[in-house]
């Protein structure tokens, strides 16, 4: 079947697709496409896709804002890249493509995140002004849509991720990660199951050798929290001050190198116990899998970091499995790595973020690793 061209040549998306932008047989009745040659004024481009998110409509919402994209000037298109990705994002999410979603959506939060900070002073870009359209409000639909808070995000960049926050509910999480994503196979409160101390070891030495050189390389000194932390931290050299965080008050007691330590549940309150800027870095070891909500205790972190203080994030392939949330479980440590990624994203509190798997091939547990410093 010969394809449906343009006047000058080009092929034209002709063929028709569902809701979630999947590709139907020929002659049957899809949503209507943007036009390819479609040319908007930002307002314009921000209120279509704004209604398109409203409708349940990302996949179209993506095309008007990809076409936005390529006719911006260069200054602002990473921008309209960044509100172009997260419209993908939300497709993915649609069409239940989870590990998709993740990372489109992480790297939107991303590039959105650090958008302002690269607009010139006094800027008179379209996108910013298309943040004051008149007469209405890009998100009054909010509560019913996660795309009408997506598009909310033209209204200023460092808006864009506070959308992206209040989606389903109001809750970040559930705007990037699938229902279930959090839930756990045992429920219960985690003060029953981390009663008992357990003096154990959760990795094996190379991995504990390779969590003890991160800290050195990145020369982790000063005051120092160690989040949901046990009866051992794992520094070739102790901080000057190492404070922990954790379940168990007999495991906390029992490490060495803590000055101090608080027993707090972050599942129950993910609110830290501390003023801001009160550390030079905060460390979580092995620990990550098992946060129910996570994007809250890594805001907190930023709070009380100080100032380019780094929050070290390490992970491996161990766990209790009844205690880590179903998507750890259902995803690979390659995966693993976007997750956490995506953690710090949308925390909004952290500059960078770097992943590495930390240990060399070979037999044993792997290490990996993910950090960044703080606003």
């Amino acid at each position: 079947m010969p394809r449906d061209r343009d006047a000058a040549g080009r092929a034209r998306n002709a063929r028709p697709r569902d809701a979630a932008g999947r590709p139907l047989p020929h002659g049957a009745t899809g949503v209507e496409r943007v036009p390819d040659d479609l040319v908007l004024t930002a307002d314009e481009a921000v209120t279509e896709a704004q209604r398109l998110l409203d409708d349940g409509l990302p996949f179209p919402a993506h095309d008007v804002l990809e076409a936005a994209w390529k006719g911006a000037p260069d200054h602002e298109r990473e921008l309209w890249r960044g509100l172009a990705q997260l419209a993908v994002g939300l497709t993915h999410a649609q069409r239940g493509n989870t590990r998709g979603a993740v990372s489109l959506l992480a790297r939107a939060a991303e590039r959105l995140g650090g958008w302002e900070a690269r607009c010139p002073r006094g800027s008179t870009s379209r996108a910013w002004r298309a943040g004051r359209p008149r007469g209405r409000t890009l998100s009054r639909r909010a509560s019913r849509s996660a795309g009408a808070r997506a598009c909310a995000a033209p209204c200023r960049p460092d808006d864009a991720l506070r959308a992206v926050r209040g989606s389903y509910g109001a809750r970040v999480t559930e705007a990037v990660f699938p229902p279930g994503f959090f839930e756990r196979d045992d429920p219960s409160p985690d003060t029953v199951f981390y009663g008992p101390p357990r003096l154990v070891e959760h990795i094996d030495a190379r991995a504990i050798a390779a969590v003890g050189a991160l800290y050195t390389e990145l020369g982790l000194d000063g005051e120092v929290l160690d989040l949901m932390s046990s009866w051992i931290s794992h520094f070739e050299h102790p901080p000057r001050r190492l404070v922990g965080l954790g379940m168990n008050a007999s495991e906390l007691t029992a490490n060495p190198m803590m000055a101090e330590h608080v027993v707090h549940d972050l599942n129950a309150d993910p609110v830290l116990p501390f003023p801001d800027a009160t550390f030079d870095a905060v460390t979580c070891c092995v620990s990550v899998d098992y946060l129910t909500d996570p994007v809250p205790v890594f805001r907190e972190v930023a709070r009380v970091l100080r100032p380019g203080g780094p929050f070290v994030v390490t992970f491996s392939n161990r766990c209790f499995p009844t205690k880590a949330i179903r998507g750890w479980l259902r995803t690979d440590d390659e995966q693993h790595l976007q997750v956490v990624n995506a953690y710090f994203a949308l925390s909004e509190g952290f500059g960078q973020v770097r992943g590495q798997l930390r240990t060399p091939p070979g037999p044993g547990d792997p290490l990996y690793a993910v950090w960044a410093p703080a606003k």
